[in-house]
């Protein structure tokens, strides 16, 4: 994402199959992706053959509550901005 943002659940009526089916895509694109590979976001959504809007939407749709996305890359993703122990391996500086 561009950006850090809060997502808000979609009602399950504005939920369309097309968007049902797009997480499936994502999962099986990380999957797919080898760690460490260095790709951007709009990189990742033209491989997804989706749109940034599309990509929100899908989102919401998969989601239960309200949820922060923080900004990152598609690559970040093994990287869990909460487990404290991680970031003194790494010796990363951590103010949260």
């Amino acid at each position: 994402m561009k950006f850090i943002r809060i997502l808000l659940p979609l009602d399950i009526k504005n939920c369309t199959i097309e968007l049902c089916h797009i997480p499936i895509q994502i999962f099986n694109k990380f999957i797919e992706m080898k760690l460490g590979l260095e790709i951007s976001f709009v990189q990742f959504l033209v491989e997804l053959q989706i749109d940034e809007t599309i990509y929100l939407l899908t989102l919401q749709c998969t989601l239960q509550k309200p949820t922060l996305f923080f900004k990152q890359k598609p690559n970040d993703i093994p990287t869990n901005v909460f487990n404290i122990l991680i970031g003194p391996l790494w010796e990363a500086n951590i103010d949260a």
